[in-house]
């Protein structure tokens, strides 16, 4: 009965895996979440594709910080101390 119970449980949790964790989060400093799936960063802006509009760019200075759980690559450009 116990093994039962398990696989009812596993079976009920799976369809909801896919609603769970696969998206990057942008989290702005005025407090909204967007989700989607991170593109690029260009002319100050990280590019950000949503299923609900397609491609955004949001200003990286309006940025309080970005989760995904896949690899990325981070390039900071240094700029010289006066």
């Amino acid at each position: 009965m116990e093994l039962s119970l398990r696989r009812h449980s596993l079976a009920l949790s799976c369809p909801l895996i896919p609603l769970c964790g696969l998206s990057d989060e942008v989290f702005l400093k005025n407090g909204d979440r967007l989700t989607g799936t991170v593109k690029t960063t260009t002319d100050g802006k990280l590019i950000l594709e949503t299923s609900y509009t397609g491609e955004i760019g949001i200003k990286i200075a309006d940025i309080q910080r970005v989760t995904t759980d896949k690899p990325v690559s981070v390039t900071l450009e240094m700029t010289k101390r006066r």
